[in-house]
């Protein structure tokens, strides 16, 4: 199985901007930066397509937007909800951050 890696910037353009969104084959994924490090997620709520990265970030979850659906970084679990926001692997390499998709 190979993966892609998506370059999103440098750390500090990351630190700086907090929040970005690149383009992906799996459409738009919003990164931040919080706790020192990267986290990344489709940019797009599961529940109604509004943009997370418009979002804040609340005790380690994207507030979403739209409906406040909140989805743990790291999982991408909505609790409230039984509902899962697709995230994806962060790197940090050479001081570039980069978002790794699953391939076939």
């Amino acid at each position: 199985m190979s993966a892609e890696r998506i370059d999103v910037g440098s750390v500090d353009e990351l630190k700086k901007a907090r929040k970005l969104v690149v383009d992906s084959p799996d459409g738009p994924i919003a990164v931040f930066w919080h706790d020192e490090r990267p986290w990344a997620m489709a940019n797009l709520c599961v529940h109604a397509d509004r943009e997370l990265v418009k979002g804040n970030i609340f005790q380690g979850r994207v507030i979403c937007p739209g409906h406040q659906w909140a989805f743990n970084l790291e999982t991408g679990v909505c609790a409230e909800r039984e509902r899962v926001q697709p995230v994806y692997a962060t790197e940090i390499s050479e001081s570039r951050v980069s978002v790794v998709i699953s391939g076939s």
